[in-house]
């Protein structure tokens, strides 16, 4: 995580402590489940980081094939993991 941790101090100007967690023990919830559809569909892996810094985002995307999620998020971690995701496809297919 310290490249990603890194692209978020440039972008708040200062360490943004974040740190890797499962999404879920189970791979019946929710947003497991759906991290397994975008994973199978748009060929996107889904990260998920916790953290207690209030300028934590709620998910982002770099680059590649990998989508983070924030799992404190105030969101619903579907609508983050959908955010990114289009993230993702603009970037990559700008024609679109």
């Amino acid at each position: 995580m310290a490249r990603r941790n890194d692209m978020l101090a440039h972008t708040h100007g200062r360490p943004v402590d974040i740190h890797a967690v499962r999404l879920s023990g189970d791979r019946d919830s929710k947003p497991a489940a759906f991290a397994l559809l975008v994973r199978s569909w748009f060929g996107r892996s889904v990260v998920s980081f916790e953290s207690t810094d209030v300028l934590a985002p709620n998910g982002f995307y770099l680059s590649g094939s990998k989508i983070f999620v924030n799992v404190d998020s105030d969101h619903p971690l579907r609508e983050v993991i959908g955010h990114e995701l289009l993230h993702s496809i603009r970037l990559n297919h700008s024609g679109l």
